[in-house]
């Protein structure tokens, strides 16, 4: 109970009070002890909830069954990061027997997911805090761990680390490229060392780079080819590595290094079969742009909206769709007034998202830097079959023809011409957006996660 105080109260105070927070950090990484590091499982003193009997009884009740099963360990739906709604779409359908192991809210939403799927589906759900004990009792021909930065991954990657090693080989899947954020927290929770678990990890590395000043200076390691991979990596004992894009792959190689023997596998966030329940009523006088996610300056959120103000100025009728979580604290922070041709759409759920996607008549998802990070909303924006102008950096890069690459130098009058020419252009990429929405589906992704199951194994 103490921990979970500890944690609300360094979020809150990070929230509010960002230095004096760092300042926290330093001196709580310093003086936390390193415990030894073993892969069995911590002892929790408190009672089992209701949740975690139910998986234990569905577990035990699997245990017998002779087949091949693939263990995920992942955040899950109604978790707000876009990694949940992609471990459920990207796994769900496999024929293989598929354990999902999330940090559910409560025990009917565990069941509900599986009230959802169709009888002949055998996917199971199951509490992550029981994964521990979990994986001595079931053998698994598969362990996929995924992981991205924010605080929704701590079970997961506290599982990662105190679970012991199977003869099932271990992927670590990977949805953000730099995970400095939640080693820390995994710190906290294990009463670990934040700044020995660096200076281990990188002693191969100069110790310039880890001194007292340095180890807390995140951009000094990002651009010394630190990213805080390699703890989860040697500590979580992974075989393998799987990233979404190229230039993932090309940061993980670097954090990584030669020290560190891992086959790194490139796949893709599959894109999802997307119904609107129901249509939106517009006013088709105006043209609709949107953008979608969390809106700030490193999304290049300013730009986009200077760039339509000069088309609007022009006469041209436009809404400009901002929808994404915190998108009304953006504007109170940034804008005294919101022009009137923008929409806000504050933390839309998933069926409003989409019927706002599927509003528009153009996309624009920049981003002034890139860490290896997956973008969830361009394969669907591409489902929906939505001309897309992206940043040429990072992921974005491999949707190839399927999107418009602009550069990040790019003024707002140049992305305000960009915009207008792709208007005139509405339908233009029609074959390359078909093209990459036939390689890139849920069955494609399903062929690669089943082709990383060793030939020969059948449980």
């Amino acid at each position: 109970m103490f921990r979970r105080i500890e944690m609300f109260g360094f979020k809150v105070l990070r929230y509010f009070f960002p230095k004096a927070a760092s300042v926290i950090r330093a001196i709580y990484a310093h003086q936390t002890t390193a415990v030894h590091n073993t892969q069995e499982p911590l002892v929790h003193s408190n009672a089992m909830n209701i949740m975690e009997l139910v998986s234990y009884h569905n577990i035990f009740n699997a245990v017998d069954k002779k087949t091949q099963r693939i263990a995920v360990i992942s955040p899950m739906p109604p978790a707000q990061t876009g990694i949940a709604d992609y471990t459920l779409i990207s796994f769900v359908n496999n024929n293989i027997e598929t354990h999902f192991y999330g940090d559910y809210p409560n025990i009917d939403t565990m069941l509900e997911h599986k009230k959802a799927l169709s009888q002949d589906n055998p996917s199971q759900f199951f509490a992550v805090d029981t994964y521990v004990n979990a994986a001595k009792m079931v053998d698994y021909s598969l362990e996929v761990f995924v992981l991205g930065n924010s605080d929704h991954n701590l079970k997961m990657a506290v599982s990662l680390l105190t679970t012991k090693k199977s003869s099932a080989p271990r992927a670590l899947y990977l949805h953000d490229l730099c995970l400095f954020n939640l080693l820390f927290l995994v710190c906290i929770e294990l009463n670990l060392s934040y700044v020995q678990v660096l200076r281990d990890a990188y002693a191969h590395k100069d110790p310039e780079l880890l001194n007292d000043k340095n180890v807390f200076d995140i951009h000094h390691l990002m651009n010394n080819g630190i990213y805080a991979l390699k703890p989860f990596v040697d500590r979580g004992l992974v075989d393998e590595m799987w990233v979404n894009s190229s230039a993932a792959r090309q940061l993980a190689e670097t954090d990584l290094g030669s020290v560190t023997p891992i086959v790194i596998k490139e796949t893709f966030l599959p894109v999802p079969t997307i119904k609107l329940e129901r249509s939106e009523n517009l006013d088709e006088d105006y043209i609709r742009i949107g953008s979608f996610g969390l809106p700030n300056a490193g999304k290049d959120t300013p730009k986009i909206i200077k760039a339509v103000q000069k088309l609007v100025d022009k006469g041209i009728k436009i809404k400009l769709i901002i929808a994404g979580y915190l998108a009304e604290d953006f504007f109170k922070n940034t804008y005294t007034t919101v022009p009137d041709f923008i929409e806000i759409h504050d933390s839309p759920d998933e069926e409003e998202l989409f019927r706002l996607m599927g509003s528009i008549d153009l996309a624009l998802q920049l981003r002034k830097k890139s860490l290896g990070e997956s973008s969830g909303v361009v394969p669907q924006l591409l489902t929906l079959k939505k001309n897309v102008i992206v940043t040429k950096i990072g992921s974005f890069v491999d949707y190839g023809e399927a999107v418009r690459m602009v550069e990040d130098s790019l003024t707002a009058d140049e992305l305000a011409s960009v915009i207008n020419d792709e208007l005139l252009h509405i339908g233009g990429r029609t074959a390359d957006i078909d093209n990459y929405l036939n390689t890139h589906g849920v069955k494609d992704f399903i062929n690669f996660v089943n082709g990383c199951i060793p030939h020969g194994i059948e449980k």
